[in-house]
């Protein structure tokens, strides 16, 4: 109840008029190769499984509008560089791109989002995203915006709250 009340406050003392400024993102794991030793063979062929014990994967942060609008995805994967990404002649990756996805390595031996790849996020899909909102609608530059976030790590983190306050003061959450 005490969230529903902050959150009304918020609209109000924003004079949040649009549902384009309200923002909610999740992010959610995509597995392409589960750890395990099931395979597809023929009855009575001997096969072993090479990487049975790792598991791939990559995170999914996902953003839409409270108008429906669907931001472009960050796709996030295990590693320290670049190659550790789609290669840019995968099928379709020139779209991804041109469409504003995000596809980029975790700098750490996990795949999950880091306090880097959340400021990624929000300077390149969600604060452009709003900036085009707020100019299609007529609305100030410094036009308060909602962005729900949930409980990931990287989302508690003081650092996280303080550069978003810090970098972008009209976003609130």
């Amino acid at each position: 109840m005490e969230n529903a009340l902050q959150l009304a406050l918020t609209f109000h003392n924003g004079i949040i008029y649009d549902v384009a400024f309200d923002v909610n993102i999740d992010q959610t794991q995509v597995v392409y190769q589960p750890g395990s030793t099931a395979i597809y063979k023929e009855v009575g062929l001997s096969k072993s499984v090479i990487g049975s014990k790792e598991k791939r994967a990559f995170t999914l942060l996902l953003g839409i509008s409270a108008s429906g609008d669907l931001l472009p995805f960050q796709a996030i994967y295990k590693g320290k560089t670049a190659q550790s990404t789609p290669l840019p002649n995968s099928a379709d990756f020139a779209e991804a791109k041109a469409l504003g996805f995000l596809f980029e390595f975790s700098a750490t031996d996990m795949y999950w989002s880091t306090f880097d790849t959340m400021c990624s996020y929000i300077n390149s899909i969600l604060v452009p995203y709003w900036i085009r909102k707020k100019k299609l609608l007529g609305a100030q530059p410094d036009q308060e915006c909602v962005l729900w976030i949930d409980c990931w790590s990287v989302h508690c983190l003081v650092a996280f709250h303080t550069w978003i306050d810090m970098t972008w003061p009209w976003i609130k959450y």
